[in-house]
């Protein structure tokens, strides 16, 4: 049987009514997605990709649709495929009339009545994670989608759908990063001046800086841009630590605007029973050193050490608890911190209980690295 482009398109197709269906549309009766805060133009990196792209469909055409859904007045809204849109746009201008058709994919699942209604904020996600994994992003843009997913998963928890876990962890999942730059990349969105913004979306700050700058109250933000409107890291963080919090009305708000977010927290999983308290002691002492150097290694992450944190069980329950019960309960609060954490290290032969947490971390999809031997299991 002989290819029909417009069978493809579904020309000769009746559809059901919540079946996409594929047209060729004007290029003039397409409308660009006021939500959509990701490059097309007037940008030094994403035009080279435009060129490319322009090259591309020169020779071969537009090789994937674009999405859409039809609005008032016979115009279709882009979901996906802006930047392909602006290319043929520019090749008509300049002489290509095979370009004003554009083939697109029509969605017809979304109610158009309520722009607040589920099928709506869920067709927004589309647009966000199409472009999360279809094209190369700046930091300005891993930002905007970053706090905008957010907060779409919150529009749609209040709308009374279940979300699975945390929006925290959904996100970070999502957007294949860690829930600690989650969390950063929405404290540079809520807290950074907007002067700072502007710098970071042209690409004159690192995401880095931005991140120390959020950690400032707006006024200090103010004073630093006016000297500088583009410091680099050092620049920021000398000043980063407050020294005067004993006359500050608000300490505690101090002291958490002067941390600069970790880029991932690791769990050190290092062995600790031994028949005696001389021993358990020496691997107490090597965990602490092993951890220390991960700590001056590895500056950007934070490091938990669970014998720090669990290691005084067995004292307070001795007596209470016999030992095996002690050992559970140790083990319990140890996979609770773990299940906190981005990534699991091991850093000494593996011993009974790193084997449980390096069979947990493996279960619920925590990365685990063999510090020792530097390779990922």
């Amino acid at each position: 049987m002989a290819f029909s482009m417009m069978a493809a398109l579904g020309a000769d197709n009746k559809q059901s009514p919540n079946v996409p269906e594929m047209k060729l549309l004007d290029i003039n009766d397409l409308v660009a997605d006021k939500n959509n805060f990701y490059r097309v133009s007037a940008d030094k990196d994403i035009e080279k990709q435009n060129e490319l792209l322009k090259a591309d469909v020169l020779e071969r055409g537009i090789q994937e649709p674009i999405s859409v859904i039809q609005i008032e007045n016979g115009k279709f809204k882009i979901i996906s495929g802006h930047r392909r849109c602006e290319i043929c746009s520019r090749l008509v201008n300049e002489g290509h009339e095979k370009f004003k058709l554009i083939p697109a994919i029509i969605r017809n699942d979304i109610d158009k009545s309520d722009l607040q209604d589920i099928k709506n904020v869920e067709n927004e996600i589309d647009l966000i994670m199409s472009n999360a994994t279809a094209r190369e992003l700046n930091d300005w843009e891993k930002i905007q989608q970053t706090s905008r997913l957010n907060d779409l998963y919150q529009e749609l928890k209040k709308a009374g759908k279940k979300i699975p876990g945390r929006i925290n962890e959904l996100v970070a999942q999502k957007l294949n990063i860690s829930k600690t730059q989650v969390g950063r990349y929405k404290k540079i969105d809520k807290n950074l001046s907007n002067d700072y913004k502007k710098e970071l979306q042209k690409g004159n700050i690192a995401v880095s800086t931005a991140d120390a700058l959020a950690s400032k109250p707006q006024e200090e933000q103010e004073k630093i841009y006016k000297a500088n409107p583009a410091p680099k890291l050092d620049d920021v963080e000398q000043k980063n630590i407050p020294t005067d919090v004993e006359n500050d009305n608000q300490p505690a708000a101090q002291w958490d605007n002067a941390i600069s977010y970790p880029d991932k927290i690791i769990y050190c999983a290092h062995k600790y029973r031994a028949d005696n308290s001389t021993s358990r002691d020496m691997n107490k002492m090597h965990a602490a050193e092993k951890v220390a150097k991960c700590i001056i290694g590895y500056p950007n992450l934070c490091f938990i050490n669970p014998i720090e944190a669990v290691s005084w069980l067995a004292y307070e329950l001795l007596g209470r608890k016999s030992a095996v019960e002690s050992e559970k309960i140790a083990m319990r609060y140890c996979l609770t911190l773990l299940s906190k954490c981005d990534e699991l290290w091991i850093l000494s032969e593996r011993s009974e209980g790193v084997n449980i947490e390096i069979s947990f971390a493996k279960a619920h999809g925590i990365p685990v690295f063999d510090y020792n031997n530097g390779v990922n299991i």
